[in-house]
């Protein structure tokens, strides 16, 4: 496989840029009639270019060739939209990246107006962004007017009313990004937010992950609960409505979670800890498969994703 780079050749704007690969030779020529030729060497890339006296020639390392197409002209293309969630009024959330902020990401709300602009709902020091897993992903959750989310700077939970710019924080202060939460739910029986929590203070390369909760009813920071602990990895903590139970997906390292995962319900004591615990899917050891996604219904009814059997993803209804 080779790549090729080279030092663009000024053609006029009404000319059109052709290239063409002839075996180890990669020519871009104006349709002028000029012409670079990039030539693959043992160790380095030789470009030859028109010259007043002749052709020019200049040797560089391979991939040393200045493009005239950078990586910040590729991210300022446009802004992403991720996250999309609902408000108490009906109205759509979303998380906004904008490169002209340096890609700071900003929760949005839909506009009430006939233009449907979008209103800020974080303030300019805030971003919403978390870094569990290093790619983050579930950085916010709303509940009426009120929502939860991860800050980029700090990984701290805060909890925000809509329309008003000062967010609180919920969790402690650890002096950096060593704990993070991504995949939160509020959890309406208890007052709290349960989340996903990905502790690095003990190691930075083998975080603890965890499922933990941290109450929204008080305005002082508290340290997250614990709730459900021991293996690698948890994703999905959804909260049933109707019952005081929760669903997750749980799997063990080396899989991935598309290769090998157990979904469970557990049911919460009055004190709101898990205790009954029920394997839904995956714990079946001759059958392997990676169940994801699952959601309660209105009416408590559980919806899944999984492989079983056919190898394809299919929906299933647990009751």
């Amino acid at each position: 496989l080779l790549a090729f780079s080279y030092d663009p050749i000024p053609c006029a704007a009404s000319q059109t840029v052709h290239a063409k690969l002839h075996t180890s030779t990669l020519y871009y020529q104006c349709s002028a009639a000029r012409r670079i030729q990039l030539t693959p060497g043992r160790d380095r890339t030789t470009a030859m270019r028109p010259h007043a006296t002749g052709v020019e020639k200049a040797t560089a390392p391979y991939g040393s060739w200045e493009s005239p197409i950078s990586a910040a002209a590729v991210s300022s293309a446009g802004k992403t939209v991720e996250g999309l969630a609902v408000a108490g009024d009906g109205r759509l959330l979303w998380v906004e990246t904008r490169p002209e902020e340096g890609g700071r990401a900003v929760l949005v709300k839909e506009g009430a107006g006939a233009d449907g602009r979008g209103l800020d709902v974080t303030p300019q020091e805030f971003a919403v962004r978390s870094l569990a897993q290093e790619y983050g992903g579930g950085a916010f959750a709303v509940q009426g007017d009120v929502v939860v989310f991860s800050n980029y700077s700090d990984q701290r939970l805060y909890k925000q009313t809509i329309g008003d710019n000062s967010p609180l924080p919920l969790t402690p202060d650890y002096g950096g990004s060593v704990v993070r939460y991504a995949d939160g739910v509020f959890d309406p029986h208890f007052s709290r937010y349960v989340t996903v929590m990905e502790d690095h203070r003990k190691s930075s390369s083998n975080p603890i992950t965890t499922v933990a909760a941290v109450s929204t009813s008080v305005e002082d920071v508290n340290e997250p609960i614990v709730l459900l602990s021991g293996n690698d990895f948890y994703a999905f903590p959804r909260i049933d409505p109707t019952e005081k139970r929760m669903a997750w997906i749980e799997w063990s390292d080396p899989n991935m979670s598309w290769d090998k995962a157990q979904l469970w319900v557990g049911y919460f004591s009055s004190k709101g800890e898990v205790e009954k615990r029920i394997c839904i899917a995956g714990g079946d050891p001759t059958i392997v498969e990676s169940p994801t996604e699952p959601k309660w219904s209105s009416k408590g009814e559980l919806f899944f994703i999984t492989d079983r059997q056919s190898g394809f993803w299919n929906i299933y209804k647990w009751v």
